[in-house]
């Protein structure tokens, strides 16, 4: 695995506000996605970083959104912020630059310590995502090969203690835990005042020996929240969602938020945000997280009414709502046809986005093919995992049918260089062709 120049690095910071500070992680995983990932990954692992290499990346960051440590966005692997002793004063250090902006910190809450929660508390506004995964003892032996299971789990208790803002996660393995497994752990996240629980889908490459139906399983899934969230109080998010149509529906509101302050509801749809019409979940959620003091109009059943949300520019409400698409994708698209003057224009989706994308296009006269996975196999489905001789074959396959003047690709499995994840740059395809 390569090591991270630091232009890349300094990329991370400046595009998506993430602090990279650790590739380290000492847990075993079995849903670890590096374990079965393929040869020829052109992915990068963090050099040693000084407190005062992560100072000068400090400077890097932006004020006008949340500051982001232990998450990825690009080919650089993140590990668990907390096994670096110096997280405090790195976290103290970015509060000195910015003292309103809300810190995000994804960790598995190993090395989280009393003495540690008390000191972070000072450090407020946070979001602590908790990768818990099993709030159980057997469990978390079964898929982390956690020798000290108390760790983690006591981690949730003290965020709990000191009323900091904090939501978990779980990559469901049924097939190895059992679903009483997973309900336990949705149950101690919840007891222990959890804002939302998302549950993750797992997917493994061709060369992993876990085998199961990805979609059988989502399916599965989403039944079993269907069927327990009413006895949880957070709202439970399944990762990928299943949306079957594009509309502002609130899916869960977080307890004691502003959300639920001012009444707002489960299924309730938000028609206008200051009186502009809000069509899908990513815009109308954007628009009043940006937003200061929004205007929100909302439907329930046949009801109407307005509400005068009170709140600064950045300020979460509470609202959870499924994520679906932006119409930005939607102007961009239409720009790029008509710009080129394209009559035959192919757009090519990912397997997971194709419902999505086709609600979102049904009005446009655009070509739309599913490019499968083809280098991961396995279980994987996703648009970030594409490479460039997936959409090779699926242009070699649709050439046999049509010819398109136009092709249109997703821009997430091409980096900020437009190569994807082992190398290749996306004008290897040889064809007339845009990322959207």
């Amino acid at each position: 695995m390569k090591i991270a120049r630091k232009d890349m690095i300094l990329h991370t910071v400046q595009n998506h506000n993430i602090l990279p500070i650790t590739s380290k992680c000492d847990t075993a995983c079995v849903f670890c996605s590096h374990k079965s990932n393929p040869k020829g990954l052109d992915v990068y692992r963090l050099p040693k970083l000084s407190l005062d290499d992560i100072n000068e990346m400090i400077e890097f960051l932006s004020p006008d959104r949340k500051i982001i440590i232990g998450e990825s966005a690009t080919r650089i692997i993140e590990g668990e912020p907390f096994i670096r002793k110096d997280i405090l004063d790195i976290l103290k250090n970015i509060r000195k630059q910015f003292n309103k902006e809300v810190i995000e910190i994804t960790t598995n809450g190993i090395y989280i310590t009393e003495e540690m929660v008390e000191k972070l508390k000072k450090l407020e506004p946070l979001e602590i995502n908790i990768s818990l995964n099993s709030g159980t003892k057997a469990g978390r032996r079964k898929l982390l090969n956690d020798r000290h299971p108390n760790g983690a789990m006591e981690a949730v208790k003290l965020f709990n203690k000191y009323d900091i803002n904090y939501h978990g996660s779980i990559v469901a393995m049924p097939m190895i835990v059992g679903y009483d497994d997973i309900y336990k752990t949705i149950k101690y996240l919840d007891d222990n005042k959890c804002k939302t629980i998302r549950v993750f889908v797992p997917g493994f490459s061709s060369l992993s020996d876990i085998d199961f139906d990805f979609y059988d399983l989502r399916n599965e899934l989403d039944q079993y929240i269907n069927d327990i969230k009413d006895k949880i109080n957070a709202p439970i998010l399944l990762e990928p969602p299943i949306i079957k149509e594009l509309k502002p529906i609130i899916y869960g509101v977080i307890k004691g938020s502003k959300a639920d302050i001012y009444g707002i509801k489960e299924n309730d749809i938000i028609e206008r945000v200051n009186g502009k019409k809000q069509l899908t979940r990513v815009d109308c959620f954007n628009q009043i997280l940006k937003g200061k003091d929004p205007v929100i109009e909302i439907k329930r059943g046949n009801d109407k009414f307005k509400l005068n949300i009170e709140k600064e520019k950045n300020e979460s409400i509470g609202i959870i709502m499924l994520y679906d698409i932006s119409l930005e994708i939607k102007r961009k698209v239409e720009n790029i046809i008509n710009k080129n003057h394209s009559k035959k224009p192919l757009l090519l989706v990912s397997e997971l986005s194709e419902e999505i994308m086709g609600m979102l296009f049904k009005d446009i006269n655009i070509k739309i093919e599913v490019v499968k996975n083809n280098f991961f196999k396995g279980t994987i489905k996703s648009a970030g995992l594409l490479v460039v001789d997936d959409f090779i074959k699926k242009i070699n396959e649709i050439k046999k049918q049509l010819t398109p003047d136009l092709i249109i690709l997703p821009s997430k499995p091409f980096d900020h260089r437009e190569m994807d994840l082992v190398g290749d740059s996306l004008y290897d395809i040889g064809e007339k062709v845009f990322i959207i």
